[in-house]
């Protein structure tokens, strides 16, 4: 049940962050974001853990839609000119929970966690383009492709490092 939770949680900051983007109000995706995060670290045993993973997925994540943002492959409905904007970071740090709740089936599958990647990264990417949250590149292919490596590494990266060093790992 608390995966399904996990998995709700992260769906539903997406639809606040990404609607509340589209209709001018981008401020409002992050508070939402981070106290949805904050009830999972309530609820979490190795908050130590969760919240390394929350950090560095969080720059990661920041680090690789900026420079996506900066190729000219992704244009954000709030345009930023340093980083891409708060509410894609916060986005990313929420999905940053699901490692070790949600998605910990793919603990000990990196190819199925990139493959994975590989299709949802974009697919989210995808409809949010949709909903007028984010614009590709005009050569549409390149910003997926793009987006499919990113998340093809990032997503493996990211289970290993939330479960790296933990006996839960050895299951």
């Amino acid at each position: 049940m608390s995966n399904l939770v996990n998995g709700l949680s992260v769906q539903l900051g997406w639809w606040v962050s990404i609607l509340a983007a589209v209709a001018g109000h981008p401020e409002i995706g992050p508070p939402v974001v981070l106290i949805l995060i904050a009830l999972h670290l309530v609820k979490t045993g190795d908050k130590r853990r969760e919240l390394a993973t929350v950090a560095v997925l969080g720059l990661v994540g920041t680090a690789a839609d900026t420079l996506q943002m900066k190729l000219g492959l992704l244009t954000f409905v709030t345009p930023t000119e340093v980083l891409c904007p708060l509410w894609i970071t916060a986005l990313w740090l929420h999905f940053a929970i699901t490692p070790r709740a949600s998605l910990a089936f793919l603990r000990r599958r990196p190819l199925l966690a990139a493959g994975l990647g590989s299709l949802a990264g974009p697919a989210a990417y995808f409809a949010g383009s949709r909903l007028g949250a984010v614009s590709f590149a005009p050569q549409a292919a390149w910003s997926l492709l793009s987006l499919a490596l990113v998340w093809a590494l990032v997503l493996p990266a990211m289970m290993w490092f939330s479960w790296r060093g933990s006996a839960d790992a050895a299951e």
